[in-house]
């Protein structure tokens, strides 16, 4: 069954926890929030007003490595398919 988001592997996992590491601060989730807004300003503008609701920082930046996960194992993926470096 072919998913409709990319499914994020371990490996994109591990390496986005390792880049990110004790980077949760409001400095950290705006400007990640900025670069979502560029690539798809709804999904930020919903963080936003999620988070606002509660503990900002908790969940924006919940949301915010929810979107790097999903990006960042998509990129993986293009570049999987573009190399054709599957099996």
């Amino acid at each position: 069954m072919k998913h409709l988001l990319p499914v994020v592997n371990s490996e994109i996992g591990f390496s986005l926890a390792k880049s990110v590491g004790e980077q949760c601060d409001k400095a950290f989730i705006k400007k990640e929030l900025r670069k979502i807004k560029k690539e798809n300003p709804t999904v930020a503008e919903f963080i936003q007003k999620w988070a606002s609701l509660g503990k900002y920082s908790h969940s924006a930046f919940c949301g915010v490595l929810v979107y790097k996960l999903l990006r960042s194992q998509a990129e993986a993926d293009k570049m999987t398919e573009d190399f054709n470096l599957e099996d």
